[in-house]
């Protein structure tokens, strides 16, 4: 059962994969969505009225397409313009996210975008408070909310 949160995070990073990184987006329906293993994984820390991270992994191989439709080159994209565009697309949903939960008058700081090491996200950070997976084409993205401190009720 999705929660509104997760209903907004999904999309949020539809809405964001589509504009940024012109993908077609839908829910994870087929084998070949569900079967595709973790490609690369990014997240962004941000502070405000509330602190957390989101954090993005793409399954089976879209990275390089997403890449390379981010780029608007034909040619095979370099590891560094895979992480780089990967980061961008983290942030990008961050930052459309944020005003969504926080309120168009919240004032928040986005941090510099980073690559994981690991795609165990879950097990380093526990269960986050919205999740969602985003199907595409040959793969999927599966985009996690996390709120490590609310200081809204001080």
């Amino acid at each position: 059962m999705w929660s509104d949160l997760d209903i907004t995070l999904y999309s949020t990073a539809a809405n964001t994969l589509e504009s940024l990184g012109f993908m077609f987006t839908g829910l994870v329906t087929t084998y070949e969505q569900l079967a595709a293993p973790p490609h690369l994984s990014a997240g962004v820390h941000f502070e405000g009225p509330f602190e957390g991270s989101v954090y993005i992994t793409l399954c089976g191989e879209v990275l390089k397409q997403v890449t390379c439709n981010m780029l608007g080159d034909g040619e095979p994209p370099t590891d560094a313009d895979q992480r780089d565009a990967l980061g961008e697309l983290a942030n990008v949903i961050c930052g459309n996210l944020l005003p969504q939960i926080g309120g168009k008058e919240a004032m928040f700081q986005v941090n510099t975008p980073f690559i994981l090491g690991d795609h165990n996200i879950q097990g380093r950070l526990g269960k986050p408070v919205a999740q969602a997976e985003v199907g595409l084409e040959a793969g999927r993205a599966e985009i996690a909310l996390y709120i490590s401190k609310d200081d809204r009720s001080n």
